[in-house]
């Protein structure tokens, strides 16, 4: 069953194409937002490496210098 349109063909083709424009402007700002969220993500998760590390290390260094008082 085609779909039957009461609106002029000049009418629905402008009607379409802002339609269609405004789904791709929508789709881009989602993909930019996308694209800025995994960097976060990135960058978070260095941070959270690198306060691990010297976390461990601290711990390490810790344990050093009780063995040191101890003897």
């Amino acid at each position: 069953m085609k779909k039957e349109y009461k609106s002029s063909l000049v009418r629905l083709a402008a009607f379409f194409e802002s339609s269609r424009n405004a789904w791709k402007k929508r789709c881009l700002k989602y993909q930019i937002e996308k694209r800025e969220l995994l960097i976060q993500i990135r960058d978070i998760k260095r941070s959270k490496d690198a306060w691990k590390a010297e976390c461990i290390n601290l711990r390490i260094e810790i344990g050093e210098l009780k063995g040191q008082k101890t003897n």
